[in-house]
């Protein structure tokens, strides 16, 4: 998939997010299915909303930034969340690092310190970037 950016270059400056939602109808291995996507940045506000999103939901990316520590304990957070609301279920997660194209010096969490907490959750884990595709 190729993403094109304004003028061509990727903007290094941005409004943060309060809240986006996406919507689509897809079909995935022949299943026809209905991806939403609600991005609350972590906003407080969003909070007391959480347990009833869970609830309907059959599917979770749970996303932190390589560069920074407390994304990762707030996943953390948010998968044992998940868990308690999803008791007796099996929700499918995947844990996503984002920012993988920084150099080395900025990263401060180990992917290996991310795919032994995966592995002891037994989900996925991979690393993305939005600069890079």
């Amino acid at each position: 998939m190729t993403y094109r950016f304004i003028n061509d270059k990727f903007p290094t400056e941005h409004d943060t997010t309060i809240e986006d939602q996406y919507k689509i109808n897809l079909t995935i291995e022949g299943i026809a299915c209905r991806l939403e996507i609600l991005d609350t940045a972590g906003q407080d506000d969003y909070q007391s909303m959480l347990d009833s999103w869970i609830s309907y939901a059959d599917g979770f990316l749970l996303i932190y930034s390589i560069d920074d520590k407390e994304s990762l304990e707030a996943i953390k957070s948010k998968y044992d969340r998940i868990m308690k609301n999803k008791k007796g279920q099996d929700p499918q997660i995947i844990v996503i690092g984002n920012k993988c194209d920084l150099p080395e010096n900025k990263r401060r969490i180990e992917k290996s310190a991310v795919e032994t907490l995966c592995k002891e959750w037994n989900i996925k884990c991979l690393e993305a970037s939005a600069l890079v595709n």
